[in-house]
């Protein structure tokens, strides 16, 4: 987005500057471009949030486990802990889990706690409105007929596997010309889970469930649109 608009007119981790701005400890902000992870129903709670073009941005969602386990591997609980007490306790719980065996596998999902930028179905979460229990209430079917019904009035909806299409398409919504950037989609170093750990997958399974649902359809939802 930076190189669309340009870095002074570009507000980055939103969802930081989000929750100052409404502890009161920062005034109000506009910008032509803001960019983060905010669950959608949060950002709504804003005035003004109507005036913006969303775009977003979909993983597969057993890429996208695997990479969030590993990042908290690296950083650790005291790391992870500069993003708040949820990022802390869950590094700690991957820090403990044995991610090479059934019972360890099966310990660690056992221990997660359903709470708000976990790593159960985040995807579909975040896509969700109503209210804030749904980023820890248990989901159904119907949660993700709610997400991609919402994800329909993205103006822009891309994918972390076919970054070029995505950057392409943010230059026609934004009628403006830049260089593509370098495209580049890990999982990241696997420090504690590899992609290729079909044991993992297996047990894990329930964590990204709906998101897989939700992945594809929203896939043939736009290739739908674009045909």
């Amino acid at each position: 987005m930076n190189r669309i608009y340009g870095a002074d007119a570009v507000i980055e981790r939103v969802e930081d500057l989000a929750s100052v701005i409404l502890a009161g400890r920062h005034e109000t902000v506009r910008s032509d471009c803001l960019t983060g992870a905010l669950p959608l129903m949060r950002w709504q709670m804003y005035r003004g949030s109507d005036a913006y073009r969303r775009v977003t941005i979909l993983r597969d969602p057993w890429a996208r486990l695997v990479s969030q386990i590993n990042r908290l591997a690296i950083l650790g609980p005291d790391g992870a802990g500069q993003d708040g007490s949820v990022a802390r306790s869950l590094a700690a719980e991957v820090a403990a889990a044995d991610f090479t065996s059934r019972p360890g596998l099966e310990r660690f999902r056992r221990r997660l706690q359903p709470v708000e930028g976990g790593l159960d179905n985040l995807q579909t979460r975040m896509l969700l409105t109503g209210t804030m229990s749904a980023m820890v209430k248990p989901l159904t079917l119907r949660d993700v007929d709610k997400s991609l019904s919402n994800l329909a009035e993205f103006a822009l909806v891309g994918f972390c596997e076919d970054q070029g299409s995505l950057q392409r398409g943010l230059l026609r919504l934004t009628e403006q010309t830049a260089a593509l950037a370098s495209l580049f989609e890990s999982t990241g170093k696997a420090v504690a889970l590899s992609p290729r750990n079909d044991l993992a997958r297996e047990v894990l399974e329930p964590l990204f469930h709906y998101d897989q649902v939700l992945y594809t359809r929203a896939k043939a939802m736009i290739a739908a649109r674009q045909s």
